[in-house]
């Protein structure tokens, strides 16, 4: 018979979930109705964009999973259906830390042959885990039905079946969230650009709501991975503004970003070059992308021309980085004249000054 605060406990834990679901599914609302407003939902042509909205969807089916669970088990406790469904969230919050490191590997480096890789790497322990799943629930079911005396686990000791089970679901569940890490350390080690994410915020959030949903409520599973999607989509929205959406190449607008951004990782830009050239900016800045020094950053200012603040300082490198940029312009079909223009950061000068210098004499020389 189950006691008063047995029954007390589990009524809490059902009012907490509902409650708890309920606040996800209004941040989830919101982020995806915001998405679709501002064309970066699923209609949007960036990659990046439908993967974050499969985030969200899969951050809805662990909300569904949580209140579906919590009432079905009142009916069938035992069933062999019941007992799946208690593990089958493991497997979607597994997809869920996968897909969050597709979309930050994708995110930085637009290459869909490496997500390929990702996911045909992935396919392996994903099998693997769920033959562990798929053993785990028949013996448990095959037990609770008195098929499987329970001294087999005192013979046999069926937790040798759960313990490499959760080993394989930690063991795979951190290194997408540590390689999501990874990725975008490795971007800024070799582009030195701003990234619009906040990994801390989405970690501590994710962290917080595995380590109270296991211990508490597990209603807080899809409730801190709502707060971790919305703190992640808030300075995503900073690209609209800070990013052209066509060449994808910084605007105008996010200079005092990037300087304050300069500034505060200490990146010591030697060199700016203005690159014009009458041909479409799309032209441009694929040229431009495909000869630019590692760890250059490109502005598409607002007059059409491109400014790059790179740290190489040699006058050799300066020159063959002209000569590069004008030579691409030459062979492109049709032939193209290309105007570059390099300035020289002083010493002592800071990255404010240097950049009014810079557009005043882009300003003169027009």
């Amino acid at each position: 018979m189950v006691s008063l605060a047995e029954a007390l406990a589990r009524e809490l834990n059902i009012v907490i979930t509902v409650l708890t679901s309920l606040i996800s599914l209004v941040i989830l609302t919101y982020v995806i109705w915001d998405m679709h407003r501002n064309g970066s939902g699923l209609k949007s042509k960036y990659f990046e964009d439908k993967l974050f909205v499969l985030l969200c969807i899969m951050n809805l089916i662990l909300i569904g999973y949580g209140i579906l669970i919590l009432f079905y088990n009142d009916v069938k406790d035992n069933s062999y259906l019941s007992r799946f469904m208690l593990y089958s969230p493991d497997i979607i919050y597994l997809l869920y830390a996968l897909i969050w490191m597709l979309f930050l590997d994708y995110y930085v480096n637009r290459d869909m042959e490496r997500i390929k890789g990702h996911v045909i790497t992935a396919v392996g322990p994903f099998i693997l885990l769920i033959f562990f799943e798929i053993v785990i629930i028949t013996v448990e079911y095959n037990m609770s039905r008195g098929r499987m005396n329970w001294a087999f686990q005192d013979t046999f000791d069926y937790q040798w079946l759960v313990i490499p089970y959760l080993i394989i679901e930690a063991v795979l569940t951190l290194s997408y969230i540590i390689g999501g890490f990874v990725i975008i350390r490795d971007h800024h080690r070799k582009r030195m650009e701003p990234v619009f994410l906040r990994l801390d915020f989405f970690v501590v959030s994710w962290l917080l709501g595995v380590i109270i949903g296991e211990t508490f409520f597990s209603g807080a599973l899809g409730l801190f991975a709502s707060v971790s999607i919305l703190i992640t989509y808030i300075p995503l929205k900073m690209r609209k503004k800070y990013l052209d959406d066509e060449s994808r190449a910084y605007t105008e607008e996010a200079l005092d970003f990037i300087l304050k951004y300069i500034e505060r990782e200490k990146i010591q830009e030697g060199c700016a070059f203005i690159v014009k050239a009458p041909m479409h900016k799309d032209q441009l800045y694929n040229i431009i992308k495909l000869n630019i020094p590692e760890g250059a950053l490109v502005i598409h200012m607002n007059n059409g021309d491109f400014l790059i603040f790179t740290n190489i300082r040699s006058k050799l490198a300066i020159e063959v980085f002209e000569r590069t940029i004008q030579d691409a312009g030459i062979n492109y079909d049709p032939p193209t004249s290309i105007h570059v223009m390099n300035f020289r950061r002083l010493a002592h000068e800071s990255m404010n000054d240097f950049v009014d210098r810079v557009l005043k004499d882009e300003r003169e020389n027009i």
